[in-house]
């Protein structure tokens, strides 16, 4: 997955989220964070040989879901295209990550399963929805600096 963008600077952020976006744009980013931890647990509850049970793919479908509605509410925001787009393929890449490993907990095995089940975890796509998250944060939250006369 290529495409991680520069470190934002508060003046390239405050270019690419007005503020009417703002809270909606946070607000995803902190919802896609905190599915993080259970998305790692599943995809492992659902990796391995033979079929794992209803459980853990029905966990996997709902936080595979979560994700792909999270990716839609991205598309949807006036931001920035770059930062739109990248946002919305981290989101997607962790829904069909998870969604492959759903498969898998049902036995089905394919090209797709099993380079899903090959990551051991979520890798370098996690760690720039983490790092964008806690960085637009801080800087969208942070009010501008006023010069002193």
């Amino acid at each position: 997955m290529s495409g991680e963008l520069v470190a934002l600077s508060p003046e390239m952020a405050a270019e690419l989220v007005p503020p009417a976006a703002r809270e909606e744009l946070l607000s995803v980013l902190q919802e896609a964070v905190a599915l993080l931890p259970l998305a790692e647990v599943v995809v492992a509850a659902c990796d391995g040989p033979g079929i794992k049970g209803s459980e853990p793919a029905r966990t996997a479908g709902r936080v595979s879901s979560a994700y792909s509605l999270l990716a839609m509410r991205v598309r949807q925001l006036a931001i920035g295209v770059p930062l739109r787009t990248r946002l919305a393929q981290l989101l997607e890449y962790h829904a069909e990550l998870v969604g492959q490993a759903q498969l898998a907990a049902y036995g089905h095995r394919s090209e797709r399963t099993e380079r899903a089940r090959g990551t051991g975890g979520f890798g370098p796509p996690a760690s720039e929805l983490t790092r964008l998250g806690r960085t637009l944060d801080s800087v969208l939250r942070t009010p501008p600096a006023t010069e002193l006369d």
